[in-house]
């Protein structure tokens, strides 16, 4: 009889403690802005484990399984779900979230997500410099310093099948037909593609649009106030748009003037870029 007692009692021991229960709740996935600087997510609680939910929100941090002791968001209170938004994010940083969920037991936690924010116009990344973001996560970069302070376009007389892309996004492709339909060594084309730097090999001459793009954020335009971080000459560099037989397009990055010059002109500036 005295173990049956001790049986019973333990059951009911057991049986008490299983009610006080944590909160059980799962994350939204995370929605970056098209700078990725801005998070959106949130909760849903589809249990308060017995106990009124007093506290819920998102906790974050650049470690795997943020708690409430890191960065959190306060989103009232209750169960169902609720939306959060994380501000501030610092560029070329991979962060960590989960949603949680406080009540008088304890502070119970959603599963953990990850993401990445990319880096910003500017930023020094993946060999260069950041100066055009797509709006999908993807850009193009310039080399930090130039590649020639006086080389010719190349092939004067010829024209280039392929290189009258002027567009940003035909740079890479205009460089590859260059070095197809004019073998000469040495030219604007030729040095961004036979570069390696910064462990890229992929770099190529930008196209007239790229160019300017490059003028604009990083250059001399100054137009998002980074001061000619790429430290440009204001002289005049080559794109590698062609505009017939005998000129290509070039802009000078004192005034921003874009217009063309002559393949065989041997003064005028490179810099390479890469698309990431």
């Amino acid at each position: 009889m005295n173990k049956l007692i001790v049986f019973m009692f333990s059951v009911v021991l057991l049986g008490s403690c299983t009610k006080k229960n944590l909160p059980v709740l799962s994350t939204k996935p995370v929605i970056l802005n098209i700078n990725g600087t801005i998070a959106e997510t949130g909760g849903v609680i589809s249990s308060d484990g017995g106990s009124a939910i007093t506290l819920r929100g998102i906790c974050w941090s650049t470690t795997p399984y943020p708690s409430i002791a890191d960065d959190t968001t306060l989103n009232g209170s209750g169960t169902g779900s609720f939306s959060s938004v994380i501000n501030d994010l610092d560029s070329n940083t991979t962060y960590y979230l989960r949603a949680y969920a406080t009540n008088s037991n304890g502070t119970g936690y959603g599963y953990k997500l990850s993401f990445t924010v990319g880096p910003e116009i500017g930023d020094t990344y993946q060999g260069g410099i950041v100066f055009y973001l797509d709006g999908n996560g993807g850009g193009l970069i310039a080399a930090p310093t130039d590649q020639s302070t006086g080389t010719d376009w190349g092939c004067t007389g010829t024209i280039i099948s392929g290189a009258d892309g002027t567009a940003i996004g035909t740079g890479a492709q205009n460089t590859i037909d260059i070095e197809a339909g004019c073998t000469t060594p040495g030219t604007a084309a030729d040095i961004c593609a036979n570069l390696t730097l910064g462990g890229y090999s992929d770099w190529f001459l930008p196209s007239k649009d790229e160019l300017n793009e490059m003028y604009l954020n990083i250059g001399q335009g100054n137009a998002l106030g980074l001061n000619n971080i790429g430290g440009f000459s204001p002289s005049a560099y080559w794109s590698s748009s062609e505009g017939n037989y005998d000129v290509a397009w070039i802009q000078y990055f004192s005034s921003g003037y874009q217009g063309y010059l002559s393949k065989d002109n041997s003064t005028n500036y490179v810099r390479s870029v890469r698309a990431f």
